[in-house]
């Protein structure tokens, strides 16, 4: 799928086609007149393509809401529908900035002698680890853990091999000291290194001692227990049967979430009430249109479909211009057209589902409540 077309082309699309003057870069902020006009039918018929269905694949996004301890409800994003049976709960990621996309912050260095770490843009951004033959250059980061759980950490290194530490304090080894070695991995390979926390909070580590530099770009560390599907509970049926255990907030009811509910304040929630820290729901939903704004600005719609953002369009400008005939027939057209965007996206999208999970079609259950 491919959005480049700008909202400049869009308006000057369809001023073309009533041959009135294109707007440039410069002047598309200062529009007036049919310019202003055709600039506010784009968006109006963006926003009539977007209304004319609930669930476009293309307004389709995901949402992570991290899990807090003892807290039992959660705000929803902005939808317009929501795909309440992908709701999913799975383990956070621990590190932050563990890619090093654009620099080293959330890491604080652990340099000894003449060592340093340091941030390089080679690639797609990497931290750079430089001994001095004796001391070490190196980088630690604090990570929220839960004693006695189970974790992985992965780490991806070039160049030369890297020292990984987990530890209690910083830089330190008390967990566990891996070197990981080009030779065991490859180069530019990922390494697991499994650990078990000893406490709420865990040191992650990595030094090089040698004079030959080490790159790192690819850290990340979660707790070893998978992704678990959350299973859709009516608010009436959680208020009858989890509601008196739940509101206790008692650790004897606290636990692991393995159910969702949707409340009446367009919220949803999970039962049980979370105990631990490190976990998040993950979710799907539908968007509501966006305007687009500045010249460069484009929307989520395909461009094989712009001739009917510009049809759309049309229809408003002309009824502007006083040319009914012609806004009859741009309506006609976009209408027809978006009878056409539905088969081929909204119907489809159906048939595939009934492939992979004969629940999950449009007659069905599948997104519950919106």
């Amino acid at each position: 799928m491919a959005t480049t077309k700008t909202f400049l082309q869009y308006t000057n699309w369809v001023l073309n086609d009533i041959n009135e003057p294109a707007l440039t870069a410069a002047n598309f902020t200062s529009a007036v007149g049919i310019q202003l006009v055709a600039q506010n039918s784009v968006n109006r018929a963006i926003r009539d393509i977007v209304q004319g269905e609930l669930e476009w694949p293309f307004n389709r996004a995901t949402y992570s809401q991290i899990l807090t301890p003892g807290t039992q409800l959660y705000a929803l994003q902005s939808y317009r529908s929501v795909d309440w049976d992908s709701f999913k709960i799975q383990p956070t990621e621990e590190i932050t900035n563990g890619a090093f996309t654009s620099n080293i912050t959330s890491w604080t260095s652990i340099n000894a002698g003449s060592g340093a770490a340091a941030y390089t843009s080679t690639g797609n951004g990497r931290a750079r680890l430089t001994g001095d033959g004796t001391d070490i250059g190196g980088l630690t980061q604090a990570i929220t853990t839960v004693a006695n759980r189970g974790y992985t950490l992965q780490v991806r290194h070039l160049t030369n091999d890297v020292v990984v530490k987990v530890g209690t304090t910083s830089g330190g080894t008390e967990i566990s000291s891996t070197t990981a070695s080009l030779n065991n991995v490859g180069e530019g390979e990922i390494q697991d290194i499994p650990f078990t926390a000893t406490g709420a909070t865990t040191y992650i580590s990595i030094t090089n001692t040698s004079t030959t530099a080490v790159d790192v770009d690819y850290i990340k560390v979660k707790e070893n227990r998978r992704a678990a599907h959350l299973t859709l509970m009516s608010f009436d049926e959680w208020r009858r049967t989890r509601e008196g255990d739940d509101v206790t907030l008692s650790a004897t009811f606290m636990s692991f979430p393995d159910v969702v509910f949707r409340t009446q304040n367009d919220e949803f929630g999970v039962s049980r009430v979370p105990l631990q820290a490190n976990w998040e729901v993950v979710y799907d939903y539908w968007t509501a249109a966006t305007d687009m704004s500045g010249a460069t600005t484009t929307t989520l719609i395909d461009d094989r479909w712009g001739w009917l953002i510009v049809e759309g369009a049309k229809q408003y400008v002309l009824a502007t211009h006083s040319d009914p005939a012609f806004a009859k027939l741009a309506k006609a057209n976009f209408d027809q057209g978006l009878q056409r965007m539905r088969i081929e996206n909204i119907n489809k999208e159906d048939v595939m589902n009934a492939h992979t999970n004969p629940a999950a079609t449009r007659s069905g259950p599948r997104r519950g409540v919106r």
